[in-house]
């Protein structure tokens, strides 16, 4: 169980405001992030956190010892942000991002920066895996956060999460006699794509890509219709996906590692002090989120 230190806040400041409206003015998000963070908050404690009483939101018991426990590593954490004023810390940083990866820049880091790190301007451009790539090798953005087959882990990356990857068809969805494999894909610049398709011809298996789709809710939709398979992440999948069966001499696809990368100047064996905080907030926005089960 984890309990990340931007959801705390919010249920401390509900404890203090009982009004997630206020809160989201307080915390500078939308009401609904501060929403999703409490639910988020009370699945992870599995009991009851809070209830609604007309417009207002009071703590139950178990919330406001959660909330306490809240405050004081709040605290905590407010005396090691004094390292970046310490240090003064500012600049700007560029980041690229996923789809999956740019939700936690964008509901905790983001506000987390802009409360704690006035000075530092930070800008996000979401894309798919391999234009990330290419954006950080030609310099235009300064961190990289996405997922990626573990076949690509670098020694200097920065894991955030691993789950498996598995080939995946829909439910209702038979290809064990097809003679041409049906396939679907993010496109030319999803890494998935990249080494399902490497798998494939090295076993022989006859295919086509049939679709590319742009969101991970289109892929999830493309599958179950039947249209055809993935190459996916497990934790991505509902009750409509099942496993498809391919040839036994098909590799094993492995893991998909999501990880943080940055930019190295030639020489520089680890990332600069604006980067390095930067890195570090990004995971831990990002642990226990989207982990394998």
């Amino acid at each position: 169980m984890k309990f990340d230190l931007e959801s705390l806040r919010a249920l401390v400041s509900v404890a203090d405001t009982a009004s997630m409206t206020t809160t989201a003015g307080v915390l500078n998000i939308s009401q609904s992030a501060v929403s999703w963070k409490l639910k988020r908050l009370q699945e992870r404690a599995g009991v009851p956190l809070y209830r609604r009483e007309g417009r207002s939101v009071v703590l139950t018991d178990a919330g406001r010892e959660l909330a306490s426990i809240g405050r004081e590593m709040l605290a905590l954490h407010a005396q090691a942000v004094g390292q970046f004023e310490s240090i003064g810390l500012r600049g700007r940083v560029h980041i690229g991002a996923t789809e999956r990866l740019a939700g936690p820049l964008i509901s905790d880091v983001a506000p987390w920066m802009r409360r704690n790190a006035p000075d530092i301007e930070m800008r996000v451009r979401v894309d798919q895996p391999l234009r990330v790539l290419d954006r950080l090798e030609s310099a235009e953005i300064d961190l990289a956060t996405l997922s990626l087959p573990e076949e690509s882990l670098l020694d200097s990356d920065v894991v955030l999460w691993r789950d498996r990857l598995q080939w995946t068809q829909g439910r209702d969805t038979d290809y064990s006699d097809a003679d041409l494999l049906p396939i679907v894909t993010f496109g030319e610049h999803c890494s998935f794509a990249d080494l399902g398709l490497r798998h494939l011809r090295a076993a022989g298996v006859r295919h086509e890509v049939v679709l590319e789709v742009i969101s991970r809710e289109g892929m999830r939709d493309a599958l179950a219709s039947g249209v055809g398979v993935a190459l996916w992440n497990v934790s991505e999948l509902d009750e409509r996906h099942v496993r498809c069966g391919l040839p036994a001499d098909l590799p094993e696809p492995g893991d998909v590692v999501g990880v943080v990368r940055a930019r190295r100047l030639d020489g520089d064996a680890e990332p600069d002090p604006l980067q390095a905080a930067i890195i570090e907030r990004i995971r831990e926005a990002n642990l226990g989120r989207s982990e394998a089960a």
